[in-house]
């Protein structure tokens, strides 16, 4: 090989190594954006997910929270029968301390 050849290798094998290192920029640029793309694609699954479960735990919480009125509107009908009974037996006038602690007894 004369000299000129072995520069004109040289300028070629530099310029292959230029190509290869912008390849491969390329590919790790386009790698970042393809991983970026995912994680922000995860992202909005995980808060769409995490959206959808607290919407359920407030149904849920509203759903609690109406059983538990109806069940102490029941109890308070419950104690509303009970006193009006009480008051019919005996009459207002002749309530007692005793009465008070029926409904006292009931309410607890």
């Amino acid at each position: 090989m004369t000299p000129t050849e072995i520069l004109h290798r040289i300028v070629e094998t530099e310029n292959n190594a230029r190509n290869i290192y912008k390849e491969a920029v390329s590919l790790r640029e386009d790698f970042n954006d393809g991983v970026n793309a995912r994680i922000e694609e995860l992202r909005k699954q995980c808060f769409a997910e995490a959206d959808e479960k607290i919407k359920q735990a407030e149904l849920e919480a509203v759903r609690s929270a109406d059983a538990e009125i109806e069940r102490l509107d029941k109890k308070l009908e419950g104690v509303y029968n009970q006193f009006r009974r009480l008051v019919l037996m005996k009459g207002a006038e002749e309530q007692t301390d005793n009465t008070l602690k029926k409904i006292a007894r009931f309410l607890y």
